[in-house]
């Protein structure tokens, strides 16, 4: 309601993706459910009087989502964005849909994407938050969560997907090291895991453990 434009659907797995009908393309998500949940129960919710949707995964599982980027802006599908990601990745899908490889030499090729412009601002300023290394917000230019708060967030939540986005996110944080080795230790007192098993993850958390006070 209140974004004609957007479809919002729901896989097997309970990710979500928000498609831009117009464009004919996902423009957000994929956001993540609660995986083995029965078919039968999972369902989306939204209203006008909502910023965001709900995700209901069956009795033991709910998840909101407030305010996505989609919600709140109009993707344009430009040339400069075509141009630009077709320089970004080095090169275009001809007619065969084969890759064809850009002629640009390594050194130029940064600063190539570094000169980039184009007459519409809101692109040259996501372009500008896309290439930087140091991301104020993680998702967009637009959105206040920065990394460091992001990774603060998940290793709160001290899950194994949790612990392991952290760690994709920054792998020499000592602290997001730990965290994992200590989850791995937990997983290897499982019951029903075989002598192997056991000793893969022991191995496994006592590297990270490792790694961890090596970069205190």
């Amino acid at each position: 309601p209140g974004n004609e434009n957007l479809l919002i659907t729901i896989d097997r797995e309970t990710d979500t993706r928000i498609w831009d009908i117009e464009l004919g393309k996902v423009i957000d998500g994929p956001f993540r459910g609660a995986p083995g949940a029965d078919d039968w129960f999972v369902k989306l919710h939204s209203s006008q009087t909502m910023s965001g949707f709900v995700g209901y995964y069956g009795p033991t599982a709910l998840a909101f989502w407030p305010d996505p980027i989609s919600f709140n802006s109009t993707q344009l599908h430009t040339d400069a964005a075509l141009n630009f990601t077709r320089m970004h990745v080095g090169g275009i899908m001809d007619a065969n849909d084969s890759f064809q490889r850009l002629n640009l030499e390594v050194e130029n090729f940064a600063s190539k994407k570094n000169d980039f412009t184009s007459n519409n601002e809101n692109f040259n300023k996501w372009k500008e938050w896309f290439l930087s290394k140091s991301k104020s917000s993680i998702h967009s230019p637009g959105q206040g969560l920065s990394k460091l708060e992001y990774i603060k967030f998940l290793k709160k939540q001290n899950s194994k997907a949790s612990i392991e986005m952290a760690l994709l996110l920054d792998s020499s944080d000592p602290e997001t090291l730990k965290l994992y080795g200590e989850n791995l230790l937990q997983r290897s007192q499982a019951v029903g895991l075989n002598d192997q098993e056991k000793a893969t993850l022991q191995k496994r958390a006592n590297w990270y453990h490792e790694r961890a006070s090596l970069t205190h």
